[in-house]
């Protein structure tokens, strides 16, 4: 098992490159098989495109059309894109995959950037239907995820109006805030955090507090209490 989750980017202009050629690495293979889920882009031509073009040298790609087990089992990497989250978590519903996909996930390697990576928790911030309420404010919401990881996660957590995020989780919850262009990746053994961007960061919500994985000084709080986030349901 190793998921990685990435905050956000625009694929179209290529700007994870550090992110993408450490997920191939992962592999240890040359050339892995990628299996791209477009489901919260609603299979988006350009969307498709852009992801073929950004890891056309670095693997063989197929796009998810049906047959779920099938396709996973082709893969080495399987990567849920971005978009709208709740068309990812209704396709998982409706078919009754969520079984499959933690099965999926324990035995590959699962990429997903913004949508494709919120969907996992138990609660995301959504920015589907956002409006400028004026004075700063955004009407974003949380909403039920599948439940697979424990507690709350926030995209593009470096963009306007997404600090709301941390004062609409619950009191004495764990959860990840991740801007774009950064990666948190982890598995039984660990965390890791790559970045296409040095300035940006992600955080780790532990007791009330947003702890910067930049800062060294909170390295044994988050390496101590991260195995309660990342232990699948």
């Amino acid at each position: 098992m190793r998921i990685c989750l990435i905050g956000g980017g625009n694929t179209r202009e290529n700007e994870n490159k550090n992110i993408n050629k450490y997920i191939v690495n992962l592999t240890n293979k040359e050339k892995p098989n990628i299996m791209y889920f477009a489901l919260a882009s609603k299979d988006s031509k350009d969307n498709i495109d852009a992801f073929i073009n950004a890891f056309k040298d670095l693997a063989n790609i197929r796009v998810f059309k049906d047959d779920f087990k099938e396709s996973c089992s082709w893969a080495d990497i399987i990567y849920f894109g971005g978009g709208n989250t709740s068309l990812i978590i209704d396709f998982i519903n409706k078919n009754n995959l969520k079984d499959e996909l933690v099965n999926v996930i324990r035995d590959k390697i699962y990429v997903g950037i913004s949508a494709g990576a919120i969907c996992l928790f138990d609660k995301y911030l959504s920015d589907q239907n956002v409006f400028n309420l004026g004075n700063g404010n955004f009407n974003f919401l949380l909403k039920d995820g599948l439940g697979i990881i424990k507690g709350y996660c926030c995209p593009h957590y470096n963009e306007s109006g997404k600090e709301i995020f941390f004062d609409l989780i619950e009191k004495d919850n764990i959860g990840l805030a991740i801007d774009n262009n950064v990666c948190v990746a982890f598995d039984e053994n660990g965390f890791s955090v790559v970045k296409d961007k040095k300035v940006n960061d992600a955080y780790f919500i532990y007791q009330n507090v947003l702890y910067s994985f930049s800062d060294e000084k909170n390295y044994a709080l988050i390496n101590n209490n991260f195995g309660k986030l990342i232990a699948l349901k």
